[in-house]
């Protein structure tokens, strides 16, 4: 009887035909037959008395059978002689747990070769028995209140006063909003009514701010917070911050009682308009300040009298550079240098564009390569990278001698080759020998010597190039015989 503790799946190992696992039986000549074998493993816990096996396909009527486990010791194994060699066939396992409640399948394909155990991998997929449950929700939307207005004020008193606060919420579904007012340095009236007061209790910056819901807070909140200021009561009494200074906008820090005195805005007028504020000083109006005098030109030198608020252009001196160097000034105009009279820039490479001269310098600059495939030289083409390629035309064979075809051996066979190249170019031969020697490996004709007995062959090449591309060559079969 078998056991397993969870049941996911089953795992079947079958030896057969296929090696693939390494598995075979002994054979004895003449067989015609293959085998299968099944060796079921099972874990803890679910009870399997018996496993059902069904062989289909092949050339044969289905086989079936089933495996009894529930004796202790028992394993989920069987082997099957007798099957008729080929493929196209399906072993397929089905198992039940005692109880009904767990029910595993699986099939794998396999071949049969004649006279080998082929072993096979089938995983069966256990079903468990529903051990779970299951909840339902019902969502409901609800749109949050929102802040609609505030208002406080005023934003600064003395302590023990008080500050007025009031505040609007609007909620789109008529839910009934809650508030709720805070604040830093304090003490406020009615924290949930939607208009109350704070009172300050100290001195200080602090801040107020109101929160409202229409979920008790939990998650719907909008707020916000503003800032306000207690002072102590009398501190500015009888303080004068008048500095005199026309650019200072001059206060008492009720805060602290001290006086501050910040400039007022540049260029704000002052000295009854004869001048303009400063970074908190009254100044002379400089006339010049917003007046542009820049013509354009660099032979003048631009400038604006403060007096008047009117520009010059007073001409540099005649030979200053201008133009980033390429001209010089002439009473007040800039007079370009032509330093490209008399320079040449044709190029010497036919596979290269004329140059251009550059203006600035005199000094020429490379034309652009010609186009890939323009042709140049003597039947030649441009690469496109500025160099003229020659075409070559490679030698080629034109005859080839060899005779006789069969000697024996220590005897020699003639060997004359004919090369011929369209370019006239000197033409290399080489030969070579497969079971003999050649007497002149690189002459147009020599002799080949039998060495050994046998079918030999003869090549001969010809090259216009070194042997480094350009090639043709022929292949000749010889024999070598005894020479008794």
């Amino acid at each position: 009887m078998l056991r397993t503790r969870s049941m996911r799946l089953l795992v079947l190992v079958v030896c057969g035909a296929f090696a693939a696992l390494g598995c075979s039986t002994d054979t004895q000549p003449g067989d015609t037959t293959g085998s299968l074998s099944l060796d079921l493993v099972l874990g803890d816990g679910v009870v399997i008395n018996s496993v059902s096996w069904t062989i289909s396909g092949g050339d044969m009527e289905p086989m079936s059978g089933v495996i009894d486990t529930s004796a202790p010791g028992s394993t989920a194994s069987v082997e099957v002689y007798g099957l008729p060699p080929g493929d196209g066939y399906v072993v397929e396992l089905q198992a039940t747990s005692e109880d009904g409640e767990v029910t595993c399948q699986g099939s794998t394909d396999f071949a049969v070769t004649v006279g080998v155990a082929t072993d096979l991998m089938v995983v069966l997929n256990c079903k468990l028995p529903v051990d779970t449950g299951a909840v339902r929700v019902n969502g409901k939307l609800n749109i949050c209140a929102q802040l609609f207005k505030v208002v406080v004020s005023p934003l600064q008193t003395s302590v023990g006063n008080a500050i007025d606060l009031s505040a609007t919420g609007e909620d789109h579904e008529g839910d009934p909003i809650h508030y709720a007012w805070t604040g830093t340095g304090g003490s406020i009236a009615d924290p949930g009514a939607a208009s109350t007061t704070y009172t300050c209790d100290q001195a200080g910056e602090q801040t107020v701010t109101i929160t409202i819901s229409d979920d008790d807070f939990e998650y719907c909140m909008d707020d916000w917070t503003v800032p306000v200021t207690c002072v102590e009561l009398a501190l500015c009494d009888d303080v004068d911050c008048d500095d005199g200074n026309e650019c200072t906008d001059d206060e008492c820090d009720l805060t602290s009682g001290e006086c501050i005195n910040a400039p007022v805005q540049d260029g704000t007028a002052c000295d009854e308009g004869t001048g303009m504020c400063s970074a908190g000083q009254c100044v002379e109006i400089d006339l010049c300040m917003d007046v542009d005098c820049d013509d354009g030109n660099e032979c003048t030198v631009d400038a604006c009298d403060p007096s008047s608020g009117e520009c010059s252009n007073e001409p540099v001196q005649d030979g200053t550079s201008c133009d980033e160097g390429a001209g010089t000034c002439s009473i007040g105009q800039c007079i370009v240098v032509n330093l490209c009279e008399g320079v040449d820039c044709t190029s010497d490479n036919e596979c290269v564009e004329d140059g251009s001269c550059d203006p600035e310098t005199g000094l020429c600059i490379a034309g652009a390569n010609e186009p890939d495939g323009t042709a140049c030289g003597d039947g030649g083409f441009c690469n496109g990278n500025g160099t003229c390629i020659k075409i070559n035309n490679c030698a080629e064979l034109n005859k080839v001698v060899v005779a006789p075809l069969q000697t024996s051996t220590g005897n020699q066979i003639s060997l004359s080759a004919l090369g011929t190249d369209e370019d006239e170019d000197p033409i290399e031969y080489l030969w070579t020998g497969t079971g003999g020697s050649i007497e002149d490996s690189s002459a147009a004709s020599t002799t080949y010597t039998c060495n050994d007995l046998g079918e030999q062959s003869v090549t001969v090449a010809v090259s216009d190039d070194g042997f480094d591309g350009c090639i043709d060559e022929l292949t000749v079969p010889v024999t070598c015989v005894d020479d008794d």
